[in-house]
């Protein structure tokens, strides 16, 4: 399988084989021909050796899923990626994360219109395919696009992404976005 971008750069989600999120990092090194990245600050303590673990890499416009074993090179721990996993009953692992992100603009027949206030919302969970956040009480509706701006450690991406679901709490809502061109 060869990998058909560079990853130097992008930022990665890594999760406990159980899907816990353990940490993120910006990928300082992809080697291509051996299929492994290497982290900026290094690996988690609690990875070691042989350990297959879940990752996202934040790529637009949408991440890219891979699962790493933890090898040696050198003297340093890598992450080698391939992408085979064990399939859950939706079409896409979601992984859950907790930090906030912000929706600056409304994209309606093609153009670009910026928000009043930009709105802050938690992600709650985030897949290759899309994410579920929580904001205030009817922010959106189903079928909006707009653009959302995730800034996870040093990175700082943007992507686009359109409501396909929501439901109504208390004070708050919940959002099932798509993400897309």
């Amino acid at each position: 399988m060869a990998l058909l971008k560079d990853y130097t750069g992008y930022t990665v989600l890594i999760y406990s084989p159980e899907g816990e999120y353990l940490c993120d990092g910006t990928v300082s090194k992809h080697d291509k021909k051996y299929e492994w990245i290497e982290l900026r600050h290094g690996l988690p303590p609690s990875l070691k050796v042989d350990d297959i673990c879940p990752l996202l890499i934040m790529t637009s416009p949408s991440p890219c899923e891979y699962r790493g074993r933890v090898v040696k090179d050198g003297w340093q721990l890598v992450l080698a990626l391939f992408k085979g996993k064990e399939k859950e009953n939706r079409k896409t692992t979601r992984y859950k994360v907790n930090f906030p992100v912000t929706i600056e603009n409304l994209i309606i027949d093609g153009g670009t219109f910026p928000l009043f206030e930009i709105l802050t919302v938690n992600i709650t969970n985030i897949s290759r395919t899309g994410v579920r956040f929580s904001a205030p009480l009817n922010s959106l509706l189903v079928g909006d696009k707009f653009t959302l701006r995730m800034q996870i450690g040093e990175d700082n991406r943007l992507f686009t992404a359109i409501v396909v679901n929501s439901v109504n709490k208390t004070h708050i809502s919940e959002y099932g976005c798509r993400l897309v061109d």
